[in-house]
């Protein structure tokens, strides 16, 4: 099939020099799709079927590259603009290496970005799963990626999500249909990655041993569900008349993932008085990878002027913490509550809950899609497996 166009993008020089192709993209942490690649980056808009902007900062060295993912007419301006500094309009085409670099960004995006909520009903992706189909990919994409990079990405991934590699060869075993078949080829481009960059792996050396030998009969292995820490917030025991409660922000750019629930009502809050006394406490639904020993903590400002800050502890499922409020607090005050990790957080930030609405819808499409045959793309193996979990 033909490589198919899409709108005319501007080839430019920027003022220090270096080549964009394409509009200036979006730089929203958590709905931009970015991958670094030799001589530069490729960014693409998560919710919008958009040619990737590249930044180009040796377009040498991306000259190796642009063409396969862009088409001629895109290289061939980008080396005009190099030259002359000349703005072009040319038209990209969307090609099968453009496909599969995205792929390898997008899995990127969901190993940190994936909105897991208990509270919401949208399920973990299994990371060790995406882990070792980021490996593949890597591997399938050493084209477009600096090799030293792509050489340490592969094999730091490898030993990290190694034990999931025994897991597949039980599904792949249990499984003659399609999916069987995507698994076995995971596994293969697995092997031949470990052996390109010499990882020594035991787990891939059967895998390698199983796929070329006769076929065992084994159960379907069970992809359970993350453990019972990631449970919705439970009611506290703290007393005291009732001030003030509600619900805080819940902004995924202030903490690592997996700590918090990712639903936008996980962070409560509830203000009390006892006697001349003021207190709030604060409960935030932990995610599935929440980490006891993480110093999460609650930010609590006051009429847009008092900021507290308090400590949360991981128990039931939740992280909890409260204070004593100095001043007057009545039921007038205006609470703004949010979680955060300190020494992570990116400080004051605009509102984003649009975009986090779009991106669990864009979640639960993918998922709904992932076994009915609807997508236009391959589902990820981790996809498949949250999706069954989901329906246990």
């Amino acid at each position: 099939m033909p490589d198919q166009p899409y709108e005319p993008v501007p080839v430019t020089v920027a003022p220090d020099g270096s080549v964009i192709v394409g509009d200036e993209p979006d730089t929203d942490d958590f709905t931009a799709l970015v991958l670094d690649v030799a001589g530069g980056s490729l960014t693409w808009p998560l919710l919008t079927d958009r040619p990737p902007t590249a930044w180009l900062s040796d377009p040498a060295t991306a000259a190796d590259w642009l063409w396969s993912l862009y088409g001629e007419a895109v290289a061939v301006a980008v080396d005009g603009t190099t030259r002359d500094g000349v703005t072009r309009t040319v038209t990209a085409v969307r090609t099968p290496a453009s496909a599969l670099a995205r792929r390898l960004a997008w899995g990127h995006w969901a190993s940190r970005w994936w909105p897991a909520s208990t509270i919401d009903g949208i399920p973990a992706l299994p990371s060790d799963v995406l882990g070792l189909e980021l490996v593949a990919l890597t591997h399938r994409n050493q084209s477009i990626l600096d090799p030293e990079v792509a050489a340490d990405d592969i094999t730091d991934l490898l030993r990290v999500h190694e034990p999931a590699v025994e897991t597949l060869v039980t599904w792949w075993r249990a499984d003659r249909g399609p999916v069987g078949h995507t698994v076995a080829a995971l596994l293969r481009t697995l092997v031949h990655a470990a052996d390109a960059e010499g990882v020594d792996s035991p787990a891939l050396d059967a895998a390698a041993e199983a796929l070329d030998g006769a076929p065992a009969p084994a159960a379907m292995p069970n992809f359970a569900r993350p453990g019972d820490f990631a449970l919705a917030a439970g009611d506290s025991t703290a007393t005291g008349r009732v001030i003030a409660s509600g619900f805080g922000v819940n902004d995924w750019r202030r903490y690592p993932p997996g700590l918090v629930d990712a639903a936008e009502d996980a962070v409560s809050w509830t203000a009390r008085a006892s006697g001349a006394a003021r207190r709030i406490d604060v409960d935030v639904a932990a995610g599935e990878l929440a980490e006891p020993t993480a110093r999460l903590a609650a930010e609590v400002v006051l009429n847009g002027d008092t900021q507290t800050r308090i400590r949360l502890r991981p128990g039931d499922g939740a992280w909890r913490g409260g204070t004593e409020l100095a001043g007057p607090v009545t039921t007038a005050t205006r609470f703004d509550v949010g979680v955060l990790l300190p020494g992570f957080d990116q400080g004051e930030l605009p509102d984003a809950r649009d975009r986090r609405d779009a991106v669990r819808a864009h979640a639960r499409a993918r998922l709904a899609a992932a076994t009915t045959g609807a997508r236009t793309d391959e589902p990820f193996l981790a996809e498949l497996i949250a999706a069954a979990t989901e329906s246990i």
